[in-house]
């Protein structure tokens, strides 16, 4: 696997609440192929996941968006707690990019790919003034 895929999660762009989140794979699909898998497994799905859930200010997953994963075949059951199947749930950040990598193997079944714990991989080179 030599793909390294950076995943930003909440406000990448930092224009709204300015927090997100990095999630780093080595996958053996490219960005575009990951890209084109999750809009594949989206139309099976039957909804965007990342455009309905999660999009702005709530976190939540509705019980019928729950079915419509179970009844593509994603398992939500080590996702999502039990109660999430009779009053919804909300979604944090482990739980989205669980969900998203499901839907993207359900696009792209040939998928493989670990997660990359990089955190020991840094190297802090201090600036914190630079943020004032």
């Amino acid at each position: 696997m030599k793909n390294v895929i950076v995943l930003v999660l909440g406000d990448w762009s930092h224009d709204g609440h300015s927090k997100s989140s990095i999630i780093t794979i080595r996958s053996n699909l490219t960005k575009s192929e990951i890209e084109k898998a999750y809009e594949a497994g989206s139309k099976e799905v039957g909804f965007s996941f990342t455009a309905d859930v999660c999009s702005s200010d709530n976190n939540l997953i509705t019980q019928e968006q729950i079915e419509l994963l179970e009844n593509a075949d994603i398992d939500t059951s080590d996702i999502l707690p039990p109660q999430a199947w009779t009053e919804g749930s909300s979604v944090d950040e482990e739980c989205f990019f669980d969900i998203y990598m499901e839907i993207v193997e359900l696009g792209n079944p040939e998928l493989e790919w670990e997660r990359i714990y990089h955190e020991e991989n840094h190297i802090r080179i201090d600036g914190y003034g630079l943020f004032r």
